[in-house]
């Protein structure tokens, strides 16, 4: 494990730091809706914080890249165009964050920081101004659930980068590991609530990650030679048909996914005044490829499901992001109804090597 700092705190007591966090600022945390189900959402009172789910089915990547969002605003006058840039980037907390979501946003903040290009110099300035307010509270996966393979992908279930503090359940208090100044500042400022774990403490903590590794079931493990294949376009075509004949373009994938981050550009009124929007958008989408003019290189669904696996997995953006792109939080295969989900689609890629002809209906297993 990495040289971190590490603390403990009770439970009363990390909650009502939380309730000083949303007095001042944003917290954002899970909360259980109508039916059960947990959704990230601004938290006033913690008391309305849940902290029964093994995750949110959505993750809270929408409150760095907003769903629909004005981004500038323009208005003619007196013939000439003026041109008003939108930036709105409140101060925030996010508590109860997994791992894997975590990871999400570290992979979009390669990529929208400019990073990925090695140019700074293009970073999006609304993510970042949004990135930059935003401290990071995950907590540690203790349950994972059945559609869990985090740890095929190096997602989870705990973390050793990109969070500000990361608390790990130990019973009667919470093990607390410090990753960032943000985190060093919250210590800080709270003095009283924190003190020093022993080594006890840390070694209760791995024994929990031990434990909680056990509970995964079998998933394909994305190997190297899969990746090459990705990358050299060395997949029969039959996989790619078998996978695209079963898709039926939800988009559900790509809405849930911590680590999609494809949009689309709209201006919104006439030639004298308006606002551009950037809005959510799926690279499964027939428009979404649609060039100027009409023309369409990915008109059909397998041509544009292995955009979206070598775009994730291909050695290309392996090597720019830094990871391949998946987390393994499991969302994709909760929502595919086509049975074409990140793990259905890898073990359907190594079948096709393994077996001495691939059938064109793929068993789903």
């Amino acid at each position: 494990m990495p040289d971190l700092t590490y603390k403990k705190i009770g439970k009363e007591d990390l909650m009502k730091i939380l309730q000083e966090i949303a007095n001042e600022e944003e917290l954002i945390a899970p909360v259980e809706m109508f039916g059960g189900e947990a959704l990230f959402q601004p938290v006033k009172d913690v008391n309305d914080i849940t902290f029964n789910y093994v995750n949110t089915l959505f993750p809270p990547k929408q409150f760095l890249l907003p769903r629909f969002e004005k981004i500038l605003t323009y208005k003619k006058e007196d013939g000439k165009l003026k041109v008003e840039e939108i930036i709105e980037a409140p101060k925030r907390t996010i508590f109860g964050i997994r791992s894997c979501d975590v990871e999400g946003i570290r992979y979009s903040e390669f990529f929208y920081s400019g990073k990925m290009f090695q140019r700074e110099d293009l970073a999006d300035p609304h993510f970042m101004a949004r990135r930059n307010n935003l401290t990071i509270i995950s907590v540690a996966c203790l349950n994972p659930a059945p559609t869990c393979f985090c740890v095929c992908c190096d997602g989870g279930p705990f973390l050793e980068r990109g969070f500000d503090l990361q608390l790990t359940d130990l019973g009667e208090y919470w093990l607390c590991e410090v990753g960032s100044e943000k985190g060093t500042a919250i210590i800080e400022k709270f003095p009283s609530f924190f003190i020093d774990a022993e080594e006890k403490d840390i070694q209760k903590r791995k024994e929990l990650e031990d434990k909680v590794l056990e509970k995964f079931g079998p998933y394909p493990a994305f190997s190297g030679a899969t990746l090459r294949r990705i990358t050299e376009g060395n997949i029969p075509r039959e996989v790619w048909e078998s996978l695209g004949e079963r898709c039926i373009v939800c988009g559900g994938w790509q809405l849930l996914c911590p680590l999609c981050f494809c949009y689309t550009v709209v201006d919104i009124g006439d030639e004298n005044e308006g606002y551009r929007a950037r809005i959510w958008d799926s690279c499964h989408y027939e428009g979404y490829h649609r060039l100027a003019g009409g023309p369409n290189p990915r008109k059909g669904r397998d041509r544009r499901r292995e955009r979206c696996i070598f775009h994730k997995f291909s050695w290309q953006y392996v090597e720019r992001m830094g990871r391949h792109g998946c987390v393994g939080c499991g969302r994709c295969v909760i929502t595919c109804m086509g049975y074409v989900h990140m793990p259905q689609t890898v073990w359907e890629i190594r079948s096709a090597f393994r077996e001495e002809s691939y059938k064109k209906e793929a068993k789903v297993r």
